[in-house]
């Protein structure tokens, strides 16, 4: 498959997709909170009507939500601070690519599909969680409750700066495999628990293999 426009450092080869499910989940290191955006193109694989799991947010208590991309009953769901509701929102449909975009910013949360609204809503009020925004889980007080899903590409905004840039990779030296950031200051974000595998087919140049030289400053592993 042809390569996006994003290159990647000497020793990861870009993948199609990374993927969940068996309880893995990444950790964004980004606070759960208000004045948060995102564009993700991801595809669920399982999909249920007692489904109650995340694709990308976090939860302190009950009462403080900060849903990007969220899955109750097999419905897309909305949740910001202290409100929820999925009543009359579209099921989720498994093994179908979707792009989707999410804002929970006050007085502005929305989440488009595909092109088409889903809810816009207008609660006010800021708030800043003690909890991380999981990718394929909601982060809910440091326990996931995690999705089954394949994640192609993953962009993110906090008060409207692109914060997390992630393509979807592995790295040449121990195939571990996860998202590599090109916006913040740590690069590789690798899935939590098993490192290998679940992930789609290498994106690839005709004029550039995969150089598995060693990288600069990318070493560190990230669980």
């Amino acid at each position: 498959l042809p390569l996006d426009e994003h290159v990647l450092p000497a020793g990861y080869q870009q993948v199609e997709y990374v993927a969940s499910g068996s309880g893995q989940y990444v950790d964004t290191g980004i606070k759960g909170k208000s004045g948060l955006e995102c564009r993700m193109k991801m595809m669920p694989k399982k999909v249920s009507s007692s489904d109650d799991c995340g694709y990308l947010g976090a939860r302190q208590g009950s009462n403080n939500r900060a849903y990007l991309v969220y899955n109750y009953q097999g419905k897309w769901t909305y949740g910001y601070a202290n409100t929820w509701s999925n009543s009359g929102f579209p099921s989720i449909v498994v093994d179908r690519l979707y792009d989707i975009y999410a804002k929970i910013c006050p007085g502005d949360q929305q989440l488009v599909v595909d092109g088409d609204p889903v809810f816009k809503k207008t609660a006010s009020g800021s708030f800043t969680l003690n909890c991380n925004v999981w990718i394929f889980a909601l982060n809910y007080d440091g326990s996931p409750k995690t999705s089954s899903a394949q994640c192609y590409s993953l962009q993110m905004w906090d008060q409207g700066v692109l914060v997390r840039d992630y393509v979807p990779c592995y790295s040449a030296a121990d195939g571990a495999y996860g998202l590599y950031d090109f916006c913040g200051t740590e690069k590789r974000f690798y899935m939590s628990g098993t490192k290998t595998g679940l992930s789609g087919p290498d994106l690839v140049a005709t004029d550039r293999a995969l150089n598995v030289a060693s990288t600069d400053d990318e070493s560190a592993t990230l669980a």
